[in-house]
């Protein structure tokens, strides 16, 4: 089952984290949001998100309680578009329900907030967009081993830290991973080739003070 944009989630069935199924006959409300150590509203992540509901499937799927052919996805306006999307290109989901699905929200938002409202508001997404700061999972992972070997003092939780600040975090992608094997060796730390290699790919801007970072043509603040 798939929620609505701002909707509550649980977990999948059989990770421990939900009741068991009292027969075979369940219903598994999937996290239409992503959890990041108890962010309350992570980034949506469309796509992310449907794989959410295959991974749902696939548990479903191999629960000896549960009749794996008759398997349905169920979701509602923001979800009820996931779960029209994920029947079309899962054959599992045999059955397919969408409550007010909402297919296009760009049309959505503009009949909502009218010409006036809706351009006040595209305004405001690209001012967010301007002014976003982004800790990657490489600064996480460096800051965490200093941190354990006594080379950096930091109390509390890094990612905690991090999400008090409304900064985004960025996570390590087999893009980024590729790019950062195969950048020039002017710089020989895999936690700042990795910072570069993001930084290409996602159109970033590198807040540091390292001026080796500037030999890559990526744009340097600091």
């Amino acid at each position: 089952m798939a929620c609505s944009w701002r909707g509550p989630s649980c977990y999948p069935t059989g990770t421990g984290r939900s009741r068991p199924p009292p027969s075979r006959h369940a219903a598994i409300r999937l996290p239409q949001l992503r959890r990041e150590r108890g962010r309350a509203a992570p980034p949506h992540q469309p796509w992310e998100q449907i794989e959410d509901l295959r991974c749902g499937l696939s548990e479903l799927e191999i629960d000896p309680r549960i009749d794996g052919e008759r398997l349905g996805v169920w979701g509602i306006s923001y979800g009820g578009g996931h779960a029209l999307i994920t029947g079309a290109i899962d054959a599992r989901a045999r059955c397919v329900v969408a409550t007010v699905p909402a297919i296009d929200n760009f049309e959505s938002q503009r009949r909502v907030h009218g010409q006036i409202g809706f351009r006040k508001l595209r305004q405001a997404l690209l001012d967010d967009r301007r002014n976003r700061f982004v800790v990657s999972a490489a600064t996480i992972w460096e800051v965490s081993i200093k941190r354990r070997t006594g080379r950096l003092d930091f109390e509390g939780d890094l990612i905690a830290a991090c999400l008090a600040n409304a900064f985004d975090l960025l996570p390590i992608s087999a893009a980024h991973a590729e790019l950062a094997g195969a950048l020039p060796l002017h710089h020989t730390d895999p936690f700042d080739r990795m910072l570069i290699a993001q930084a290409k790919t996602e159109s970033l801007v590198l807040l540091t003070q390292d001026r080796k970072m500037a030999m890559y043509e990526v744009p340097v603040l600091g």
